[in-house]
């Protein structure tokens, strides 16, 4: 089955960790043009994030939500989007504590960048003229 959506998935899986994201998006746009399948979207937003196309990833991360709100890889991805790269501290802890809502299991790393996340948004909020 050549036009399978999960062949060009696992395949563009295959060139992300080879750091090929370019051969890798191709893939996932492939993917999606046969099906759109909610993990196609997804890595589709892992590479354009790699690549520095922040708000096409955030685009990808969005479509990806549409499909299935309940996407727990998503909502990891999409929050580290919003925190490292697009400055979007309290959206990123919305998604990460939906990524640990979802996996009803405490991802430990995640777990560190919620509490990291809440130090700076409870700094940010006693700053000086902070809006109350």
């Amino acid at each position: 089955y050549p036009d399978s959506p999960g062949i060009m998935i696992n395949l563009g899986i295959l060139y992300q960790n080879l750091e090929r994201d370019s051969e890798a998006e191709q893939l996932f746009r492939e993917a999606i043009a046969v099906s759109s399948d909610v993990d196609a979207y997804n890595l589709l937003g892992v590479s354009l994030r790699r690549q520095g196309r922040f708000d096409e990833a955030l685009a990808a991360y969005r479509d990806a939500l549409a499909i299935d709100p309940e996407h727990a890889d998503t909502h990891r991805n999409i929050g580290i989007l919003y925190d490292l790269y697009l400055g979007e501290k309290d959206l990123a802890l919305q998604h990460f504590n939906r990524y640990q809502q979802l996996t009803g299991e405490e991802d430990r790393k995640v777990a560190g960048w919620i509490a990291d996340l809440q130090r700076q948004l409870d700094m940010l909020a006693r700053a000086p003229g902070a809006a109350t």
